[in-house]
């Protein structure tokens, strides 16, 4: 194998390691806020959550990915995440990063 290949090899397996990491990391996050506000009886929802045509609640934005609404949302949610999550990590924390973020502000505006 020549050395090309083998860095190659090597960062493919760095990517999907990352990949992986992150996806973990991101739906452990979720149902780690999912179960805080569930046991809260989710007022989390009512004080983070946005509000229809009112500025005020817009910074809340950041916080909406993270709040569900019963544990059935969170479940069909978490298999597309952890796919969609996992397939963006793959070309780098950057790229998750900007994305994600790219997300949270449209699907909340």
């Amino acid at each position: 194998m020549s050395s090309n290949m083998a860095v190659r090899s090597r960062s493919v397996f760095f990517s999907v390691r990352t990949a992986v990491l992150v996806t973990v990391l991101a739906i452990v996050a979720i149902w780690l806020v999912q179960g805080f506000n569930a046991a809260d009886g989710y007022r989390l929802d009512g004080e983070f959550g946005l509000t229809a045509r009112s500025l005020g609640s817009l910074p809340h934005i950041v916080a909406v990915p993270f709040l569900h609404v019963s544990v059935e949302h969170i479940e069909s949610n978490t298999v597309p995440l952890a796919v969609t999550t996992f397939l963006v990590a793959l070309d780098g924390l950057r790229r998750y990063l900007y994305v994600t973020a790219i997300i949270v502000v449209v699907g909340g505006l």
